[in-house]
């Protein structure tokens, strides 16, 4: 059977395919987990959902090693801006299916409302770098994760 959700996914991302000729490259869908992934000449965008909560990751292509939180990136983005999309993970929402549909609406929108940075970095000719500086910035932000 079906799930709800992932015919919303099929929904909102349905931008990704006809607006920026992404693909669905990979889906998996067994008992609480579920991943799909969209993908472009240039980088992949992967949702997950384990029980409640859905997280989505990027990718530049055949780099998947270098998988970053799509909100860690528009952190670092917007570094220098007072506005930086955050998570949610609407925990509050007592009805499930409306928390999944929150949650991929607010996923999709953050990444249509930010593709054009999030293409840049990963587009750039000098994607190394700006890997590097990602990852420096983060462990200077999150220090307690690298000890």
């Amino acid at each position: 059977m079906r799930q709800n959700f992932i015919e919303y996914i099929y929904e909102v991302f349905k931008k990704m395919i006809e607006v920026y000729h992404f693909q669905k490259k990979t889906e998996m869908n067994e008992g609480q987990s579920y991943k799909i992934q969209y993908s472009s000449d240039i980088f992949v965008i992967k949702v997950e959902k384990y029980f409640r909560e859905f997280y989505a990751t990027l990718y530049k292509v055949n780099k998947p090693n270098n998988e970053i939180n799509l909100f860690n990136l528009l952190e670092y983005l917007n570094r220098d801006n007072a506005e930086v999309p955050k998570s949610d993970y609407f925990r509050k929402e007592k009805n499930i299916e409306e928390s999944y549909r929150k949650q991929i609406s607010h996923i999709s929108s953050v990444i249509y409302d930010n593709y054009d940075k999030i293409d840049e970095f990963f587009r750039k000719e000098n994607y190394d770098s700006k890997m590097a500086e990602f990852e420096k910035y983060w462990k200077n932000k999150h220090p307690e994760f690298y000890t």
